[in-house]
């Protein structure tokens, strides 16, 4: 999972305490508030956080597109631009189990998360991803290398 754009699509609506708000509000949280990024990346990281259900957007209002309360972002947590922008095994992973399954993305990843709780954060969430999708009987075996490259490097 990509945590630097989970948490940073979670983090306005924290610290502001919202379940809504404008699209504004978002990218002036980000970028003035947090000061995590230019407003022009906050744009970005906007259009990311909603195509991976992290975020569901109508019209010029926003809100979480996950349940919030379940995420916690560490307190010295600081996101990289560059890992939000890229694609990571989990983003592979979890667009074979909506294509197998046909549940929504926000679902898929709300349920990995849970999963991700459960083993009290000690796991990759690429790796519970992997778990989660074999237990749902979706082959990812092809996808173990990739992972074990991802989380060890």
């Amino acid at each position: 999972m990509n945590l630097d754009l989970m948490y940073s699509g979670v983090a306005p609506f924290k610290i502001k305490g919202k379940k809504e708000m404008t699209i504004s509000e978002f990218i002036f949280a980000l970028s003035l508030d947090l000061k995590w990024f230019s407003p022009d990346q906050s744009r970005v990281v906007l259009e990311k956080a909603v195509k991976r259900g992290f975020i569901k957007q109508r019209d010029d209002t926003l809100e979480p597109g996950i349940d919030i309360d379940t995420v916690s972002i560490p307190p010295d947590f600081t996101p990289d631009f560059r890992k939000i922008m890229e694609i990571t095994p989990f983003d592979i992973i979890v667009d074979r189990i909506v294509a197998k399954t046909g549940k929504d993305r926000k679902d898929i990843i709300a349920e990995i998360n849970d999963k991700y709780e459960e083993y009290d954060r000690m796991l990759d969430a690429s790796v519970i991803a992997l778990v989660f999708a074999r237990e749902m009987g979706i082959d990812v075996s092809d996808m173990v290398d990739e992972v074990c490259d991802y989380v060890f490097g």
